[in-house]
């Protein structure tokens, strides 16, 4: 490798792996007080809304997503930061950096490869291999992990970055074009792996804010169709429901037939459900889908995130009840720390288990392995006992409690007469009479 530079522009030439010829490595770097939203730079071209990156399916094969920022689909969005430390439009890692892959759909005949990020620290700097793929290497795929190589699985290795010698000292925007020597092309190319490291290993946060990644080829392609993914539903002129299908397309008719409805009639009931003094539920929130994303849901304030590889594989099963779990979370809206974990899951769960879904599906109880702390569907089980011997405003008291910050276990007795062990005794007692 050698590096020639000139102001903030460093030049690398890299010879990585199994590549035609020389691979080289630009690197820019617009100090923070000199910065713009338009990412202007004098040697790399500015950010494309019309590269090839929109054709692209961006998924992760290794690492997490930081949840303050947006998914990895934001890569190939066109949409930029508008500041040095704005995670709204910029994707990361947590922990120790992941593993980012493209799937343009096709084979493309790639001319460049161009990243950017934007932090006004260290967290600007982009550390990353980059690896492709054709159609057919694709056939071994690499393991969700990532911690295996690529190159045993048919990936060719374009190109090493590592820009923390270029942004030492002075962070701002950086980008990074990686290209074939003297106007020759990457090559023909459907995959594209970003392996990513983090720019401060020794640090909590030091992902670096990247905020796209283009796709270069020579042509234009229009940006996807936003409208045909994103759209709301208002709910008797007082809740909107804003439905992204963008990162899974394939759910939006499932969305549209099935979800938009239950939500219409749910999300209502379990505001009604879940008063408390001072209160008022959310009247606007978000459900994501997106396909590169692990597990099933979660909710983040008053946005509900769900795993569309998960939910394609349960629509006949139990995927409108996820959402109905998370929009429990949605109204729930607690801030202590102090309420336990395992009631506020079983909340969720005793009304999606035991008042929206169909009784001959609600969860058997083993009393001899389970507990009435076992959160989820044993602890939506115990709720179900206890309202129905105890009263239906337990519901609300508790909720109030928790969303209050004074929820003590002494609650039940006060609730109850009896603390949550003998509770769970009635109802075990009760199980063994039926």
């Amino acid at each position: 490798m050698r590096i020639l530079s000139c102001c903030c522009c460093f030049l690398l030439v890299v010879c990585p792996g199994v590549v035609r010829g020389e691979v080289e490595v630009t690197v820019e770097v617009r100090p923070d007080a000199e910065a713009q939203p338009a990412f202007k730079f004098d040697n790399l071209p500015a950010p494309s809304d019309t590269d090839a990156g929109n054709l692209a399916r961006v998924s992760l094969l290794g690492g997490n997503q930081d949840r303050n920022g947006q998914p990895a689909q934001a890569l190939v969005n066109g949409q930029l930061a508008n500041s040095s430390d704005d995670p709204r439009n910029c994707f990361f890692f947590q922990g120790e950096g992941g593993r980012v892959m493209l799937d343009l759909g096709r084979e493309i005949d790639i001319q460049q490869v161009n990243s950017y990020s934007w932090h006004p620290n260290e967290r600007s700097a982009q550390v990353y291999t980059l690896w492709a793929a054709t159609d057919d290497a694709r056939a071994g795929r690499l393991r969700r992990t990532g911690d295996n190589d690529p190159q045993q699985y048919g990936w060719t290795k374009l190109a090493d970055v590592d820009t923390r010698q270029s942004t030492a000292g002075k962070p701002g925007q950086v980008g990074v074009s990686i290209a074939e020597g003297e106007g020759q092309r990457l090559g023909k190319y459907r995959f594209l792996l970003l392996d990513i490291k983090k720019s401060q290993p020794d640090h909590r946060f030091g992902n670096t804010f990247y905020t796209e990644v283009d796709v270069v080829d020579g042509n234009e392609y229009p940006l996807p169709d936003l409208d045909k993914h994103i759209d709301s539903i208002v709910i008797d002129e007082q809740y909107e429901i804003t439905f992204d299908t963008t990162g899974a397309p394939e759910l939006r008719g499932w969305v549209d037939e099935v979800l938009k409805p239950i939500c219409r009639e749910w999300y209502p009931k379990i505001v009604e459900m879940l008063p408390s003094e001072d209160f008022e539920a959310p009247q606007k929130f978000t459900i994501y889908f997106r396909n590169n994303m692990d597990g099933v849901a979660y909710t983040l304030g008053t946005e509900v995130h769900c795993a569309g590889v998960w939910f394609s594989r349960n629509l006949q099963g139990e995927a409108a009840g996820a959402v109905v779990h998370e929009m429990v979370h949605v109204v729930q809206q607690y801030r202590s720390r102090r309420n336990p974990g395992w009631l506020v899951e079983g909340l969720c769960d005793y009304i999606r288990w035991f008042l929206y879904e169909p009784e001959s599906l609600r969860p058997q109880v083993n009393f001899n392995r389970h507990n009435y702390d076992n959160s989820y569907r044993i602890t939506g089980a115990f709720l179900n006992y206890v309202i129905a011997e105890h009263g239906e405003e337990i519901l609300p008291k508790l909720n109030a409690a928790m969303r209050q910050g004074r929820y003590t276990s002494e609650m039940w007795k006060e609730l109850t007469g009896k603390t949550a062990p003998e509770l769970w005794a009635d109802f075990g007692e009760s199980q063994k009479q039926e």
